[in-house]
């Protein structure tokens, strides 16, 4: 139910659990993902709600660290 009203998709995880650079892809696009939604949220809230502008820059900034650290974990 939560997933269907998500901005962005479940990422599913692959059957084998061993191929990491398949894992941090996904946890990458998923982050990606992320980034695009606060994005159009920033967009959305700029020059309107300055607090909730605030609040959205924080999380996209640690959208966009989590990001840069998984793409680093890429062999």
């Amino acid at each position: 139910m939560l997933e269907k009203n998500a901005n962005y998709p479940y990422p599913k995880p692959p059957a084998g659990t061993s191929d990491y650079n398949k894992i941090i892809k996904l946890v990458t696009e998923a982050e990606a993902g992320a980034i695009d939604v606060y994005n159009k949220l920033a967009a959305k809230t700029m020059g309107k709600d300055h607090v909730t502008y605030q609040l959205i820059c924080h999380i996209l900034t640690e959208e966009v660290n989590h990001e840069e650290m998984f793409e680093d974990l890429l062999e």
